[in-house]
């Protein structure tokens, strides 16, 4: 069932998805990347990015791009023509990460009516 999966019916085009088309493939290219440089070797970097990053391009291109656009039309296609599918601009990714821990910020600290919270 694709809502177990959080899958949703409506295109997603904020917060982080205004910056980048698949942030969840950038980060596990990411993640794949750094094992394979914290491994320390010139085979474990061929032998775990490469393929990774290929098979990310290759899922991307051939199989999840297109199912975008069968499943949101022309909303995807413009979306796709204004938003790139991995890297995006460090101005807007600041300006999403900056907004996102403003957020997460204000709704750490309780509110105390002006009051300081004491600390006991």
């Amino acid at each position: 069932d694709p809502e177990e999966w959080g899958c949703t019916n409506q295109l997603v085009t904020t917060d982080i998805y205004s910056c980048i088309r698949h942030p969840h493939h950038l980060s596990l290219g990411i993640f794949m990347t750094s094992l394979g440089l914290a491994i320390g070797h010139i085979w474990s970097f061929l032998l775990i990015v490469v393929p990774q990053w290929l098979w990310i391009l290759c899922f991307l291109f051939l199989v999840e791009e297109k199912e975008l656009l069968e499943k949101f039309g022309e909303d995807y296609a413009d979306y796709r023509r204004q938003v790139p599918m991995l890297i995006g601009s460090p101005a807007c990714l600041f300006r999403v990460l900056s907004t996102s821990l403003e957020v997460s910020m204000e709704s750490a600290v309780p509110s105390s009516g002006g009051k300081p919270n004491k600390l006991t």
